[in-house]
């Protein structure tokens, strides 16, 4: 198998494939595996020795790497003559930049925080703008903050799509987010607006989304859009043995690539055993209020700290494993609960109620609060 970039996507699908038993080998373009996890995520977010040990480990199961590799179109034509199959997880590492007057002046977020990660510090002078209020616009604020920035100002044409805990950490720094704001042009002044005011600032930072290299793949695999072209298995579009994930066939957050990892990897496993390849069912999202805290409770008091099933369920990825646990199946002491396989692929779990006591033990395990009791007069 060869997996091209090494970012959490790629490194997910490598994992997968080599827990299944295939060989597998990471192209990477960069000097260091994990991507944007280790370019632009801020290490108060994410530690460093943390994601180190964790590409360790992934390393440890006999993950094969190329470092240092930009894949062209020559060298992608050899990679697919071999290797049995191909998953291109390159992301999106092209920042998308609008052409209004004096957007040369602008510095590009993603190269702003790559260079922030890697230990350098951009002067920036003292004023900064930020256009772009996401999650990686917030990161570009801690960075400007970082680099010696004084006064960061984050604009954005619409309501800021960061989650709300990173638009507190920036404003408790001092740093002033404002929405609907329009550019009208940069100049050396700062950025004037299409009403006509001017913020003043000595570095405009652009960071509204990135757009991935696709230039070492054929024209035909990529859409107007400039995505990879995929079916619901992630398979290129006309190509059995190419896959395609993460940002490169849609923008989406990290946990997304590495989902999609995941569910490359089987579909890849499928392929190389002659196995038909289906779409993986998508799963609904569990309410909070649903959620069981009996697993998170300690089995004696005083041994391990209690911790609230609902903030836990932040540390969720909506990898589907506890929808299908067994773990009511096996808890029940009568046996009233089986699972019954249906015809299209689906399961469902039913309880007999001749055979049911009512104990609630199904309840209380469950870590998706699907049983209940109910009290029948």
């Amino acid at each position: 198998m060869a997996i091209i970039g090494g970012g959490p996507g790629g490194l997910s699908a490598a994992w997968q494939l080599r827990l299944k038993g295939h060989r597998v080998t990471v192209y990477e373009a960069d000097k260091h595996l994990g991507g944007k996890l280790w370019q632009v995520i801020p290490s108060e977010r994410l530690p460093a020795d943390i994601l180190e040990q964790e590409l360790e480990r992934i390393l440890s199961i006999g993950v094969e790497t190329r470092l240092n590799c930009k894949v062209d179109a020559e060298l992608f034509t050899q990679i697919r003559a071999d290797h049995d199959a191909v998953i291109i997880a390159t992301g999106a590492h092209n920042p998308v930049v609008i052409p209004f007057p004096g957007h040369e002046r602008l510095i590009k977020g993603l190269d702003f925080l790559k260079r922030i990660n890697a230990g350098d510090t951009p002067v920036i002078g003292k004023k900064v703008v930020v256009i772009g209020a996401g999650n990686a616009g917030m990161d570009v604020v801690l960075g400007a903050y970082t680099a010696g920035a004084e006064e960061v100002t984050a604009i954005d044409v619409q309501r800021p799509a960061a989650y709300q805990k990173e638009i507190d950490h920036v404003t408790s720094m001092g740093a002033k987010i404002r929405w609907p704001v329009y550019t009208s042009k940069i100049s050396a002044l700062g950025l004037h607006t299409k009403d006509g005011e001017l913020i003043k600032a000595d570095s405009v930072i652009i960071s509204i989304g990135e757009r991935p290299d696709l230039s070492f793949a054929p024209s035909a695999w990529v859409t107007e859009r400039g995505m990879m072209n995929v079916n619901d298995c992630w398979q290129v579009e006309g190509e059995n043995n190419v896959f395609a994930i993460g940002d490169t066939t849609s923008p989406g957050l990290l946990t997304h690539a590495i989902g999609h990892g995941h569910e490359a990897a089987d579909q890849c496993n499928d392929l190389l055993h002659d196995q038909s390849l289906t779409p993986r069912r998508k799963l609904k999202v569990v309410p909070q209020s649903r959620l069981s805290k009996e697993l998170f409770r300690p089995r004696k008091s005083g041994q391990l700290k209690v911790i609230d099933a609902r903030e836990e369920s932040g540390r969720c990825i909506s990898c589907g494993t506890c929808r299908d646990c067994y773990m009511c199946l096996e808890a029940c002491p009568e046996g009233a609960i089986s699972r019954l396989d249906k015809e299209d692929g689906d399961y469902e779990y039913v309880s007999d109620p001749d055979v049911c006591i009512g104990c609630g033990i199904c309840a209380g395990i469950c870590p998706c609060g699907i049983w209940g009791l109910e009290h029948v007069v």
